[in-house]
């Protein structure tokens, strides 16, 4: 019975064993099925499975090949006149742009490895000249389908104009102020001379920037653009929205301070306390004390040494109004408003040049606010790079054979214009006997003396208003009041 008790409790062990065996094996079949249902959803996920299970290599297309060069050299048979008319720029400032940014990528040694490097990855690389071509025809107010005949896609338009823009944003520097006394008596020397060669004098002494803002036409900002502004804010007072900009030019029409910060609602007096020329220069008295600028009624409440600007409709009213000496004083303060008027023009003449060379400021500009900014500031220096080569093509023959442009050069011109001047009898006189005579003579002497000498020269036309006296341009003579 022992022996058979003990067969059977070695039979049940026997069992029990197998049963542990059997579960473990389910249990490890179990795991290895999850494992495996988890590595074919992750295959299935990221697309390794598909491809795994199919064995066909992804179909690639190679590079596409473009005849870029033929486009140069087309444009290279253009006349200069066309040239000029598609890019807004000679050739001669198109390649000095272009020089300027070769020179901030680091040089000829850089642009060729990035367009090897362009050729390699894309077959046929758009190079740095076709970029900047682009970019001006874009300016100039082409549309980005039209710049398929420089055969690049579509698609890359717009990233090729972007980052252009900024290449020429960083690599031209060419509106900027005056650092020394020097600098700012040259700007001064400037306006002298024109002064001098139109009226024969520096009737205003110290002019060295003129200066208004100019509202930009601009799609409205999304509301991760403007933050915390209201889109209200950009709306502007004649109806559009806009980007306000505060600049000051020379004599020339050369932008010497150029900056775009503000929402289109702001006005011109609070944008011009906040711009930097205000805050770091005028606000902290780094200006020489003999400068000044000439600003229209709305920078009136400003005051100061440095700022220059017309009597206001009120203020004429009230000296016509003052008795004895009212019409004189009110004569006098015409003079000086028409005077300071003939210098403030040459910023709305700059305004005007910027806005009817760069198409693109004809309609509100659809870009980023930062890159709407960007467009603008470039516009600007390319800008100033066309006044330069203006100037330099039109230099006054007297100032070039005097070769300054101080006292000497004043004088030179006076003469100039004195022996040009209709003389009376065939005697000349000079500008103090016709004073002289002026003062004087009879009243009606006098307006014979205006009509037939003192106002035929341009030089003594400001020196009769300030003694009370308006010339009638349409009428050849003076009211004598």
């Amino acid at each position: 019975m022992d022996d058979v008790e003990s067969i059977l409790d070695s039979s049940s062990d026997e069992d029990s064993d197998e049963d542990e065996q059997t579960k473990a094996a389910d249990d490890d079949d179990e795991w290895m099925m999850i494992r495996l249902q988890s590595i074919m959803l992750y295959m299935a996920v990221t697309g390794s499975f598909t491809s795994w299970r199919t064995s066909v290599k992804r179909d690639r297309k190679g590079n596409t090949k473009r005849d870029r060069e033929y486009h140069q050299s087309k444009i290279d048979t253009w006349s200069d006149e066309l040239f000029k008319r598609q890019f807004r720029l000679c050739r001669e400032d198109f390649n000095t742009v272009l020089g300027k940014i070769i020179e901030y990528l680091g040089g000829d040694q850089e642009v060729k490895r990035r367009e090897d490097y362009g050729r390699r990855s894309y077959g046929s690389p758009i190079l740095l000249k076709t970029k900047l071509m682009i970019t001006l025809r874009m300016l100039a107010g082409a549309s980005y389908l039209d710049m398929i005949w420089y055969d690049v896609s579509e698609e890359s338009v717009h990233s090729i104009f972007k980052q252009t823009i900024e290449l020429i944003d960083a690599a031209l520097d060419n509106a900027k102020l005056p650092t020394t006394d020097e600098g700012w008596k040259e700007l001064s020397d400037g306006w002298s001379s024109k002064s001098v060669a139109a009226k024969g004098g520096d009737l205003l002494p110290g002019t060295t920037l003129a200066g208004d803002g100019l509202a930009i036409p601009i799609r409205l900002p999304s509301e991760k653009e403007r933050g915390n502004i209201e889109a209200k804010k950009f709306m502007n007072r004649k109806g559009f929205f806009a980007l306000i900009a505060q600049a000051f030019c020379d004599s020339n029409a050369k932008f010497r301070f150029f900056e775009v910060s503000w929402p289109g609602s702001t006005n011109d007096i609070t944008c011009y306390k906040q711009c930097g020329l205000f805050t770091e220069h005028v606000a902290k008295s780094k200006l020489p004390s003999w400068v000044h600028f000439v600003l229209d009624e709305a920078y009136t409440s400003i005051g100061g040494a440095h700022h220059l600007c017309p009597y206001s409709k009120a203020q004429l009213n009230k000296a016509r109004c003052t008795p004895i000496i009212g019409q004189q004083l009110y004569e006098k303060m015409r003079a000086f408003n028409q005077l300071l008027s003939s210098q403030r023009i040459t910023i709305e003449r700059a305004f005007g040049i910027l806005l009817r060379r760069w198409g693109i400021l004809w309609r509100p500009l659809e870009f980023s606010l930062d890159t709407n900014t960007r467009i603008i500031q470039v516009c600007v220096k390319l800008h100033n790079i066309c006044i330069d080569r203006h100037v330099l093509l039109n230099t006054n023959p007297f100032q070039e054979q005097l070769g300054c442009c101080d006292r000497d050069w004043r004088l030179f011109v006076a003469e100039n214009i004195r022996n040009r001047a209709p003389q009376n009898n065939n005697n000349e006189a000079t500008d103090e006997e016709i004073k002289k005579l002026f003062e004087n003579c009879n009243p009606t002497t006098r307006r014979s003396m205006l009509v037939n000498k003192c106002v035929k020269r341009e030089f003594l036309k400001e020196w009769i208003y300030s003694q009370g006296y308006i010339y009638d341009a349409s009428l050849d003579t003076a009211v004598i009041n």
